[in-house]
């Protein structure tokens, strides 16, 4: 048995203890999972050592290859972790909405109060921006409860960049150009986080 079983396996196992044991005490010994590296890759085994009353064996080795049902139970499992978060963020983001909304109202009010020359209107412009940015945020969030639906368009990259950085009032110097295909409110939201 030695020459047709992978050494990994029969040290993992420990075989050679395991195969005595069940020929001594004439007792099935079953080892449900063991993790196995082998030179195809890593594998997941179900090792059943039986005794046998029969002329041309004393034991039964019985392995079976558990690789795919554990990662298939795996993806399961993180699918439903996903659809659990999925659902925390859209509570969450529910929650946040209504407060936000009710901060930028008192934002434009107080803004629409002042003069047009206060130099405070510059600060609630500031605020409302970031208002308007967590807004985004939420919808990300809500977003995580269905699937993306991009919508790319050509995007003049050195120009959004530049953009982004003006409005987060970031010095920026942008060299060269070019154009790509994107969705420009996630490659705006990717941009203000690498400034931020």
């Amino acid at each position: 048995w030695r020459e047709v079983i992978h050494p990994a396996l029969v040290d993992a196992a420990d075989l050679d203890t395991r195969i005595e044991r069940a020929r001594r005490l004439r007792r099935e010994i079953l080892m449900p999972r063991l993790d196995v590296a082998l030179a195809s890759g890593s594998a997941s085994l179900r090792v059943t050592v039986a005794p046998l009353a029969h002329p041309m064996a004393e034991v039964l080795l019985h392995i079976e290859d558990l690789t795919d049902t554990i990662a298939s139970g795996a993806r399961a499992t993180r699918a439903e972790q996903l659809a659990k978060l999925a659902n925390m963020a859209a509570t969450v983001a529910h929650e946040i909405r209504n407060p936000l909304a009710g901060v930028s109202a008192t934002v434009q009010v107080v803004a629409s109060s002042m003069a047009p020359d206060d130099a405070r209107r510059g600060a609630l412009t500031k605020v409302q921006e970031q208002v308007q940015r967590l807004g985004n945020l939420v919808g990300d969030l809500l977003s995580l409860s269905k699937p993306i639906a991009m919508t790319p368009r050509e995007v003049d990259l050195a120009a959004l960049a530049a953009s982004v950085a003006n409005s987060e009032h970031v010095a920026v110097e942008v060299r060269g150009s070019g154009f790509a295909s994107a969705d420009v409110a996630l490659l705006t939201q990717v941009l203000f986080s690498l400034v931020q």
